[in-house]
């Protein structure tokens, strides 16, 4: 259990820093696909993995910016409406 709450909060940590420096549409557009794809599949595999440990790693109001960020991408990239319709069903949104 100890492995898998380091490798959430390493997950999360890069969705934290991409929800601080993309805090624009257009800053999503200037990131690389394999760039945000490894992002918001960190932050999908977080989700996934919540239902085996509570660590409490996703903080008060950051699913919020991951969805925000998970909109932009899907708007540039087709790609990102997968993800978000995983994250939509794991939130129970979808």
């Amino acid at each position: 259990m100890m492995a898998l709450k380091f490798a959430r909060s390493m997950a999360w940590e890069m969705v934290r820093v991409a929800i601080m420096l993309m805090g624009t549409e257009e800053a999503v557009s200037k990131v690389t696909l394999a760039g945000m794809c490894s992002t918001m599949r960190a932050g999908l595999a977080v989700l996934e993995t919540s239902a085996y440990i509570d660590d409490g790693v996703v903080g008060e109001g950051e699913i919020e910016g991951y969805l925000r960020l998970l909109g932009w991408f899907a708007g540039r990239w087709t790609l990102g409406g997968e993800y978000l319709e995983k994250v939509g069903r794991l939130l129970g949104v979808a």
